[in-house]
């Protein structure tokens, strides 16, 4: 990924022995998932659901931003807060001096046509702070890897 204010940018080739392939862009609503500390869902419960049996499953698609389509817990930005300072993520630790500033920059799929996979069938999602995106600090980016 490039930042638009990077300086000096060149194109390169990639490796040798991965092909090109045509990436194409849609456009997708992401909510967050039914066990989110971002959303009460409780008096909307039944609209969550109807979207929910809708949504593309997690294991199939790649998405840059928005709210990630969750395997496991839905803990992914409390960790990276909790590492990013040096603690040993437990799930359920109260981290939330800064957990909201944490947002979901891409989220990558298993892929058998690519030949990769993440775990059994997962998907590796990158997390970053809001400011360090805008400072373009892509060394703080962190990855979490969920699968089934």
């Amino acid at each position: 990924m490039v930042y638009a204010a990077t300086p000096g940018v060149e194109q390169r080739e990639g490796p040798s022995p991965l092909p090109a392939h045509r990436l194409n862009a849609v456009s997708a609503v992401t909510v967050p998932s039914e066990n989110s500390s971002a959303v009460d869902w409780s008096e909307d419960e039944d609209a969550y659901y109807a979207w929910s049996d809708e949504a593309p499953d997690a294991a199939e698609h790649h998405h840059i931003g928005g709210w990630p389509f969750v395997i496991q817990e839905d803990d992914m930005a409390a960790k990276s807060s909790a590492l990013s300072r040096g603690l040993e993520y437990r799930h359920g630790m109260d981290i939330s001096t800064d957990e909201g500033t944490w947002v979901l920059l891409a989220q990558f799929a298993s892929h058998d046509d690519g030949d990769w996979s993440w775990g059994d069938d997962g998907c590796l999602y990158v997390w970053m702070r809001r400011e360090d995106i805008r400072d373009g600090k892509w060394e703080n980016a962190h990855l979490v890897l969920q699968c089934f």
